[in-house]
């Protein structure tokens, strides 16, 4: 299921290549009306003729300079209610997303299925496992695994082997982590739990499912701004996802041959659970910091996490995505 979520988009140099490629696509979402310039040269590339019709009844939208394209689009759920949908992104493919049970990867789980694949998903504790399950409500299975764990590593991958035979998107999401652990205070006990979920679950969590692994496959890392932010209390946290922007560079040079994929999303603050207990004070003064003035939404780490498990970064590997309202670059 697609849903563009847009009023007017306006577009220069759209009679270049790559501008009547994303015209063509834009139109095929929804587009209301072409430029005759443009129109010409789009139609002999395939534009549906539902659309074709529909953009020459509107001649009187005109274009200036390089010929714009301005299309216009709405969001008709109705639509969706009676069955009518465009292909999902995610058809037909099967994912794996670890420490799936709330939060941004709860969110990410609920969009691949609804984009049409299947997802495995992975927590440690049942009853939030079944929890998660039954709010996806189709297309997901649920395993109940630590990503800490080796032998609960090896039997999600004999899980998925079983059931699907394969898997085509691997978003490594399970963490864990604190941000009030100052120098002084941390322990080799917590600094072998952080990074024994973090960075040596992470590892053998792709080491275990890459086998399953198509050829064109993609991973997905999960990582944090303050990997590249100096964060008072998160040194062992911020440590163990910096590793992950590493092993993400390299699996990338290493898997190139194969196709594979390998990026990272690098979430800000986002508005999960951990949120509700901030204090309120605390609570402002990290958004004060934030440029765009609010904390993010899980859903918004799942359309990041979509734009990387589909055929749209087809030709984006190593990559750093950073979802932080421009926290870290601003």
């Amino acid at each position: 299921m697609r849903v563009i979520v847009a009023g007017a988009v306006i577009m220069t140099g759209a009679t270049t290549v790559m501008g009547l490629a994303t015209a063509r696509l834009l139109a095929a979402e929804g587009a209301d009306a072409l430029p005759a310039a443009a129109w010409s040269r789009l139609s002999r590339l395939g534009l549906p003729p539902a659309r074709a019709a529909r953009a020459k009844e509107q001649p009187g939208r005109r274009c200036l300079g390089s010929q714009p394209l301005l299309l216009t689009t709405e969001v008709l759920f109705k639509l969706l209610k009676e069955g009518e949908s465009t292909m999902s992104r995610l058809d037909g493919k099967v994912a794996v997303i670890t420490g799936a049970t709330s939060g941004m990867a709860l969110a990410t789980a609920a969009l691949f299925a609804a984009e049409g694949a299947h997802v495995f998903i992975t927590g440690r504790r049942k009853e939030k496992l079944d929890e998660a399950v039954a709010a996806i409500g189709h297309n997901v299975t649920g395993v109940q695994a630590d990503s800490g764990d080796l032998d609960d590593l090896a039997r999600l991958a004999e899980t998925v082997r079983e059931e699907q035979g394969r898997v085509d998107v691997l978003f490594a999401s399970a963490g864990i982590g604190s941000v009030s652990e100052p120098l002084g205070s941390i322990t080799p006990e917590s600094f072998d739990t952080v990074v024994g979920v973090n960075f040596r679950g992470t590892l053998f969590t792709v080491q275990h499912l890459l086998p399953l692994m198509r050829d064109g496959a993609s991973i997905i890392l999960n990582g944090t701004t303050s990997a590249t932010k100096g964060i008072p209390g998160a040194g062992v946290y911020s440590a163990s996802k910096a590793a992950l922007r590493s092993l993400a560079r390299t699996w990338a040079a290493e898997l190139k041959d194969r196709g594979i994929r390998v990026n990272v999303i690098s979430p800000g603050s986002i508005e999960t659970a951990l949120f509700a207990t901030v204090p309120p004070e605390f609570r402002e003064q990290i958004i004060s910091a934030i440029p765009l003035g609010r904390l993010g939404t899980s859903q918004e780490i799942a359309a990041a996490a979509l734009f990387f498990a589909s055929s749209d970064a087809s030709f984006v590997t190593g990559a750093n995505l950073v979802v932080d309202g421009g926290f870290a670059h601003v």
